[in-house]
């Protein structure tokens, strides 16, 4: 598979907002570039937490976390949506 069909299927699996979104992050964060966001689970996780925060405008405040009697994860999380909780 060549770089470009590589990015292609990455811009499909991210969607059109994110990839578009990628070149507003690095604009901020000028010692990252395109492969050390998309290869790199720590700098893509930031980005992430960028790009709901800052252009989704959603943001997410767990309370707790535990562990049900099915062994589900569960928790209790306050939503906002432009600031205002949801």
């Amino acid at each position: 598979m060549s770089i470009l069909q590589e990015y292609e299927e990455i811009k499909k699996q991210i969607g059109q907002e994110k990839w578009d979104s990628i070149d507003m992050y690095i604009h901020q964060n000028p010692n990252l570039t395109f492969d050390k966001i998309i290869y790199n689970k720590e700098n893509y996780i930031n980005f992430e937490n960028w790009f709901y925060k800052e252009i989704k405008l959603q943001k997410v405040d767990i309370l707790n976390i535990w562990t049900s009697d099915y062994d589900d994860i569960c928790c209790n999380a306050i939503l906002y949506k432009n600031d205002n909780p949801v």
